[in-house]
């Protein structure tokens, strides 16, 4: 479980974020960065209902991508709150998905390579 300082939770975060945050499109996800005031980032997932119908696949999708973030926190730049919104189907099992939001990190220019 991610720690609570890297969570976003408020709907006005969220709104924030979509209306003045810069936006990065890759095959199955939308990210939205901008950069925040504190010392760390923070991180939310959005799965719309229309993209996957059953609560608990999206569930299943959220704890997979939190649980990828969490384990690549140092890697991720500090000081920007991150929304990343699912905008087609994926399967929740999906094999490379670890690759998926790196590659999607990277290209926002949000992941510091080793």
């Amino acid at each position: 479980m991610l720690p609570k300082i890297h969570r976003l939770k408020k709907d006005q975060e969220f709104r924030k974020i979509y209306h003045f945050g810069e936006r990065i499109k890759s095959d199955f996800f939308i990210l939205k960065h901008l950069q925040n005031k504190f010392s760390h980032s923070r991180f939310g997932f959005v799965i719309p209902a229309k993209v996957m119908k059953k609560a608990v696949a999206r569930n299943s999708l959220k704890r997979r991508l939190t649980e990828i973030i969490r384990l690549n926190l140092e890697k991720i730049k500090t000081s920007y709150d991150i929304v990343i919104l699912v905008h087609s189907f994926l399967e929740p099992e999906e094999k490379n998905l670890k690759e998926k939001i790196i590659k999607l990190l990277k290209k926002a220019n949000l992941y510091i390579n080793d």
